[in-house]
């Protein structure tokens, strides 16, 4: 009965998924920007009246299994790079965050990152990468 209401409604479940990485020994929820980082998304995800549901993994099947038995209403990715970031939003359909994540390219040109609306290439632009692009 659980499943099938999650399946319909919202679970206002926000996943977070941290990267597993070597670097970390098996202690990758003890790194401290990590746990702070963790510390911060709790504090505003609840704010807003969701919960926060925490995977730690190196493979992207696994978050996308993770999204789907949950029925997460988004995730946020920490740690991955753009690889990664190209295969989820080809397998998947919920929104997600990049956070800390490595890329050589944008992982998202077509998305305006400039706060004055003009994608960083407008003349009277007032973002501190106009031009970068």
């Amino acid at each position: 009965m659980a499943g099938i209401l999650l399946a319909q409604n919202s679970s206002r479940i926000i996943g977070v998924v941290v990267n597993d990485h070597e670097k970390y020994e098996s202690r990758t929820l003890e790194d401290v920007f990590v746990a702070s980082s963790l510390n911060a998304l709790s504090t505003e995800i609840e704010k807003n009246g969701q919960f926060m549901m925490i995977k730690k993994t190196t493979d992207r099947e696994a978050i996308i299994r993770f999204a789907s038995m949950w029925n997460l209403d988004g995730l946020v990715l920490i740690g991955f790079c753009d690889e990664d970031y190209e295969y989820l939003r080809n397998h998947m359909r919920i929104p997600f965050v990049v956070y800390d994540g490595y890329c050589v390219q944008p992982c998202f040109p077509h998305f305006d990152f400039c706060s004055a609306g003009c994608g960083g290439a407008g003349a009277n632009c007032r973002s501190e990468t106009a031009g970068t692009e």
